[in-house]
């Protein structure tokens, strides 16, 4: 056997070590699965806006998740969520130009602002159904039984927009129910406390939060007594914002990455919960996540089962003129918008970008 000296030994590893590099480059000089030599793109930082915060929106983790999952960077983006200060006050800015974008926004508050010549539209709903309704620890399975309760309802949001036409649409008088305005932060403290009878809220936000607590609350649904709003969350956008060719681009991805995330949430209800647990715990309760979890996914179930089974946007997240148009009539029916509004849905929302 031949043997090698100190220097040819040294020459013979060098040799190796490069093979060794060569093989497990394979010529590739990027660094992602697929990368053919190119570099990888720089992901598109965005700022998007909740219509509440994560704390009381505890399926608002979703986000987290799809973050996690590469939902978002697959499509280029890496969008920053801020949590929100209510619909209506986030609906505002947007329209302002303050903020481009944001999700979870009730069409009630985006319809008035728009109503008022605010400049945003609608570009992809992410509930099918406003669950608004009363939330009590009493036994109320009727509007009738609302009379001489306290109820709060916080200032500023779209429960204290629709709260006064939900009465007079059960020939009940605001006077008939003492209305109370508490933070959102407080609700469920002060109705378990006693303090308020009951609260006006996006009912399952709420439900999950007293169940985690021990509690068995009741829910008065106001789309039971005919006071239905669908679509019921939205993701809406400012109109001079859209206008970018850059902008418009920016905004399919972030729903072909929303919807994504939304599909793969409702299959995966526990993964949602370690993701928010995980982002931060001082917030997230995985109990109280996988509770609105479920209410959400059967309530999705029951109005658009095909988001259960499709990654498309427009199935996910897409929106039908003739849902716009009914939701306009009857906010407009109650004074929630101007009365006699002349506010079509096409000025509202476009499926432009469900692509």
């Amino acid at each position: 056997m031949m043997k090698l000296g100190r220097t040819g030994a040294i020459a013979g590893a060098v040799a190796f070590a490069l093979l060794l590099a060569a093989c497990s480059s394979g010529g590739n000089t990027g660094s992602t699965p697929g990368n053919t030599g190119s570099t990888p793109k720089a992901l598109t930082p965005i700022d998007v806006y909740f219509g509440s915060t994560q704390a009381q929106g505890q399926h608002l983790a979703t986000y987290a998740l799809g973050k996690n999952k590469g939902f978002y960077s697959e499509v280029g983006l890496d969008p920053t969520f801020h949590d929100g200060t209510g619909s209506t006050a986030i609906a505002q800015q947007v329209a302002a130009g303050k903020i481009d974008i944001a999700t979870e926004i009730t069409p009630p508050s985006a319809l008035s602002v728009a109503a008022a010549g605010g400049g945003l539209v609608t570009i992809g709903q992410t509930l099918p159904v406003l669950p608004e309704g009363v939330v009590s620890l009493k036994k109320i399975t009727k509007p009738s039984q609302l009379k001489g309760l306290k109820i709060a309802v916080p200032a500023g949001t779209v429960d204290a927009s629709v709260w006064p036409h939900f009465l007079a649409a059960q020939h009940l008088s605001e006077s008939d129910v003492t209305t109370v305005n508490i933070a959102t932060n407080t609700l469920d403290q002060a109705l378990v406390s006693g303090a308020i009878d009951g609260l006006v809220a996006f009912t399952y936000t709420h439900v999950a939060t007293l169940k985690g607590l021990g509690k068995n609350p009741s829910v008065l649904s106001f789309a039971d007594f005919g006071f239905k709003i669908s679509p019921g969350e939205s993701i809406i956008a400012n109109k001079d914002w859209l206008k970018s060719a850059a902008n418009q681009k920016i905004a399919t991805a972030f729903l072909e990455g929303t919807a994504k995330t939304l599909n793969y949430s409702l299959l995966h209800p526990q993964a949602v919960a370690d993701a928010g647990f995980a982002q931060d715990s001082s917030i997230f309760h995985k109990q109280t996540i996988l509770l609105q979890m479920q209410a959400m996914t059967q309530l999705i179930k029951g109005v658009t089962p095909k988001a259960l089974t499709s990654t498309d946007p427009s199935v996910v997240l897409g929106m039908n003129s003739a849902e716009w148009t009914s939701q306009i009539a009857e906010l407009s029916k109650f004074n929630v918008i101007p009365s006699g509004t002349t506010l079509k849905a096409s000025d509202v929302y476009t499926t432009k970008y469900l692509k």
